[in-house]
């Protein structure tokens, strides 16, 4: 079993930032990152993942949670507030005769089809431009 340690995740600024992600907690399985860089807590970055056996299969599941955070003044009164939040998701399951090698093969193409360099995948989720 991993033990919780923090996570740097670089973005795809003209000039990469660094996001690191902090161990926060350890909830049924389901571990918590989260990057405080922001200082107010709604609008901490989170990373989560979990591993399950569900009968002869071995489900993980990875989310990432990007807040668009702005301050909102009303009456005098101002307000950090969340008004837009991105999401990823990705989850992988294996089967529990599955090999070692198998699984490195699966989550190592898993990681090289989100490469920018390949265009049909990124276009789609970076352009938002549907296959045709």
């Amino acid at each position: 079993m991993p033990a919780l340690t923090s996570i740097a995740l670089a973005d795809r600024e003209a000039t990469p930032v660094t996001h690191t992600f902090t161990p926060l907690s350890l909830n049924g399985g389901v571990a918590k990152f989260v990057n405080n860089a922001s200082g107010v807590p709604i609008g901490f970055e989170t990373l989560s993942a979990s591993l399950r056996l569900v009968g002869n299969r071995y489900k993980y599941k990875q989310v990432l949670y990007l807040p668009v955070v702005q301050t909102e003044t009303i009456n005098g009164i101002s307000l950090p507030k969340v008004i837009r939040a991105n999401f990823g998701s990705m989850e992988y399951v294996f089967d529990a005769s599955s090999t070692l090698q198998e699984r490195k093969n699966l989550q190592g193409m898993m990681e090289k089809s989100q490469a920018a360099a390949l265009t049909f995948i990124n276009d789609m989720v970076v352009n938002l431009n549907a296959p045709y």
